[in-house]
């Protein structure tokens, strides 16, 4: 009886860790453009000018290149396949 539930707890905390892996991955990607739209989107004494929309463009292709930069090194490092093998890994444990 106590197999089952530690059984049960298991797979419970590997469907846990496997929603909480994509959340990290989801804020990774939109946190830096969340910052720069609430950037751009103060009034503060920096933007008295109005710059012009394009620089709002500019910083967001920069981080988004450094956004899918990043992606691409953790792939390589195959940090980002790992979560794909634990899948792998459920599939057979249950």
């Amino acid at each position: 009886m106590y197999k089952s539930a530690a059984i049960r707890d298991t797979q419970l905390s590997l469907k846990f860790n496997e929603s909480l892996w994509r959340l990290s991955w989801v804020t990774f990607v939109f946190l830096p453009l969340t910052f720069v739209s609430g950037f751009f989107g103060m009034n503060v004494d920096l933007f008295t000018d109005n710059p012009s929309i394009g620089w709002y463009f500019l910083a967001a292709v920069v981080l988004l290149i450094t956004v899918l930069g990043g992606v691409m090194i953790f792939r390589k490092a195959s940090l980002i396949k790992a979560g794909r093998a634990r899948k792998k890994s459920e599939a057979h444990m249950v």
